[in-house]
């Protein structure tokens, strides 16, 4: 966590957390706790009949800063980001399908579907 800028009494602080950024302003007189949340993100593959394909099968990647690999969970693969913007990609069959500007305050199931 780092001091931005901002006056001595409403300050800008910043943190980060898998090269993710995320930023909070606010009056030190109304609240002097800075709250910062990850949020779950879940990434899934799906097959062509929409039925999800077990993790072990492909690679899931997002991207702050650089590609970096999301951890393989029960549902798919996940991981805690700060909500922002990401890029996620899955490589799967030697093939590489990637979703831009996913905002994972709005919504983080991320799902990508092979075609027949």
């Amino acid at each position: 966590m780092e001091a931005m800028d901002g006056s001595p009494s409403k300050p800008t602080v910043q943190v980060s957390h898998k090269r993710g950024k995320n930023q909070l302003t606010q009056a030190l007189k109304e609240n002097s706790f800075f709250d910062f949340q990850t949020k779950r993100v879940v990434l899934k593959l799906l097959d062509s009949n929409g039925n999800p394909l077990d993790p072990g099968a492909y690679q899931a990647q997002f991207y702050a800063g650089q590609w970096q690999n999301l951890d393989q969970g029960t549902d798919g693969y996940e991981a805690e980001l700060l909500p922002a913007a990401y890029s996620f990609g899955v490589r799967y069959n030697g093939g590489w399908n990637q979703q831009d500007k996913v905002d994972i305050a709005v919504n983080s199931n991320v799902v990508f579907q092979t075609g027949r």
